[in-house]
C-alpha cells in the first residue's frame, strides 16, 4: 500500500507545489499533498501525505512549527521579505538587549495583521495579486498564537530568532511589526521552518536523497506517525467492524480525556480517527482510512 508520510527537507526556491510534482514524479503516485505551505522563501520540514494519508492534512496543520528566521533591521521592503522591492531604509540603533526587550509583546495571543502580498482571498481574489497591480488592502488582524521568541543571534543590524508557533503566523509580518516596534522597520531576510509537530528537520530527506534511493518508500513513515503523541485506543475485531461501518463504540471515557484520539485495528494498524464523547461515554468515528480506498 503506497500509503504514509514524508518528512521532507524543502530547499529555498521552489514553491511547495513543485516540490509535490517532483514527488509525482519520482514516486509514481498522483495522490500527494501537503501539510501546512512554505513559501519559496522557505525551506525546512514540509510534511508530505502519500496516498491516503492526505485526508490526514487537516489534523498535522495545525500542529505546533518552530522558525528560525534571520531578520535585518533598517529597510522595508513591499512584500516585508528579501523578495520585494525596498521602500525605504533607515538607520539602526539597537543593541542586543533592546532586541531582545521587545520581543515579549509579540508573544501569547496576538492579533496580526497579514503581509499584502499574502495568498489570502478578497472578493475571491488573493491579496498578492491586488498588491501586484497596485492596490492596498486594508486586511483585517487575524489571532495568531506565538508560544515563544528566542534571540540566537544579534550582529547589527540581523537578528536571528527562533519562534514557536501555532497555525496561520506570518513570520513575515512579525519582521514588519518587529521593525515598526524598534522604529526603523525590518524586513525577513532567511526563513527556515525546523519543526512540525512530530517532523524534525534533523530526520528529514531532501528530494536529491529520495531520487537517489533505490527505493523511495524506505522514507515512507507509517500513517499515523505525524499523531504519535495523539492518545492511543486498540480494538478488537467487533469495535473494528463497528467503526467500519460508521457506529459508535461504547467507551470510558475521562471527563478531561482528549476530545480525538487514534484507533487501531486488532492487527495494529491504524485505520480510524476518533472524537472522544464524555457525555455519552462512547468514541464516535471521525476520519476512517478503508483499505478499498484508493492510494494512488
Amino acid at each position: 500500500m503506497l500509503t504514509g508520510l514524508i518528512n521532507l527537507n524543502k530547499p529555498v526556491g521552489p514553491t511547495s507545489f513543485q516540490m509535490i510534482n517532483r514527488l509525482r514524479r519520482i514516486t509514481g503516485v498522483r495522490k500527494i499533498g501537503h501539510a501546512g505551505t512554505l513559501d519559496p522563501l522557505a525551506g525546512g520540514v514540509l510534511p508530505i501525505c502519500v496516498g491516503r494519508a492526505v485526508r490526514l492534512s487537516e489534523y498535522l496543520m495545525g500542529d505546533v512549527k518552530i522558525y528560525r528566521a534571520e531578520i535585518t533591521f533598517g529597510i522595508r521592503t513591499a512584500t516585508d521579505d528579501r523578495e520585494g522591492e525596498i521602500v525605504s531604509r533607515q538607520a539602526v540603533a539597537l543593541d542586543r538587549a533592546q532586541v531582545e526587550a521587545m520581543l515579549p509583546q509579540f508573544t501569547g495571543d496576538i492579533e496580526q495583521v497579514p503581509p499584502q502580498y499574502a495568498a489570502i482571498k478578497v472578493d475571491g481574489r488573493p491579496m498578492y495579486e491586488l498588491a501586484r497591480r497596485g492596490h492596498t488592502i486594508d486586511a483585517a488582524a487575524r489571532a495568531v498564537h506565538i508560544e515563544r521568541l528566542t534571540l540566537l543571534e544579534w550582529q547589527s543590524p540581523v537578528a536571528v530568532i527562533e519562534i514557536e508557533c501555532g497555525k496561520g503566523t506570518y513570520v513575515r509580518a512579525l519582521a514588519r511589526d518587529l521593525g515598526d516596534a524598534a522604529g526603523c522597520g525590518a524586513y525577513l531576510t532567511a526563513l527556515t521552518r525546523t519543526r512540525c509537530g512530530a517532523f524534525n528537520i534533523g530526520d528529514g530527506v531532501t528530494l536529491d536523497a529520495l531520487e537517489r534511493t533505490p527505493d523511495w518508500r524506505a522514507h515512507l513513515l507509517p500513517m499515523d506517525y505525524g499523531l504519535r503523541d495523539w492518545a492511543r485506543v486498540d480494538f478488537d475485531a467487533e469495535q473494528y467492524a463497528r467503526v467500519n461501518n460508521g457506529l459508535i463504540v461504547p467507551w470510558s471515557v475521562p471527563a478531561a480525556g482528549p476530545a480525538l484520539v487514534r484507533a487501531h485495528a486488532p492487527d495494529g494498524a491504524f485505520f480510524a480517527i476518533m472524537r472522544a464523547d464524555a457525555a455519552s461515554n462512547c468514541l464516535r468515528p471521525e476520519k476512517v482510512f478503508k483499505e478499498t480506498d484508493a492510494d494512488d
